[in-house]
């Protein structure tokens, strides 16, 4: 269940034909939809509307590879992407490219998918990149989830057991229908390619 503004739960209304319509049981807010909030709101609250459906979670099935895996956690309640952790110790001198393995099997819902990027933090301060990124991982992948890491800097980097070592973003797969034409639309930018504004 959705929380009210004041982020605790909330309860929708039983005695009512209108389903979406909710109560906060510690603040006492209302929140519902337009045609009848008039009658399920009583108090006034005329201004707030809110769907008790908005922003679901998304589940994600995990097969756990080894014991040391650990489940992809969110940094703050308003983080986009997950962050990974490491399995295992991983080392790389100055150049080197190794993968980091997460320990996990995922099931993605079909019709979407997972990107998984760089932590800003390793990218910044130790100039740890991933190779592929956004590495793109597909709904109907059942292999485990690793990410090849490159080492940018002059120093000897390591990724310890149970370190956060990307974020992972879940999408929303959208097909492509390609179609072959004779010409496309002109556009005032034309070809112009790499520099084309100027430095």
């Amino acid at each position: 269940m959705s929380p009210c503004f004041c982020e605790k739960p909330v309860k929708k209304y039983s005695e009512t034909t209108c389903m979406c319509c909710w109560t906060c049981e510690t603040c006492g807010q209302y929140g519902g939809c337009d045609d009848q909030l008039d009658y399920h709101n009583p108090q006034g609250y005329g201004t707030v509307i809110y769907d008790i459906n908005v922003n679901p979670a998304m589940k994600i099935k995990l097969k756990k590879l080894t014991k040391n895996a650990k489940i992809p956690t969110y940094g703050t309640k308003d983080s986009a992407a997950v962050d990974l952790y490491a399995v295992e110790d991983v080392t790389w001198f100055p150049g080197d490219v190794k993968f980091v393995r997460s320990g996990w099997i995922l099931e993605i819902p079909e019709g979407y998918y997972c990107d998984v990027r760089p932590r800003s933090g390793l990218a910044c301060r130790k100039q740890m990149i991933i190779l592929n990124s956004p590495c793109t991982i597909d709904s109907d992948y059942r292999g485990e989830l690793f990410t090849y890491m490159k080492n940018l800097g002059d120093t000897i980097t390591t990724i310890k057991k149970g370190d956060r070592y990307a974020q992972m973003l879940l999408q929303k797969k959208i097909d492509i229908e390609f179609e072959e034409i004779e010409e496309l639309t002109e556009t005032e930018r034309g070809d112009g390619g790499f520099g084309h504004t100027g430095e």
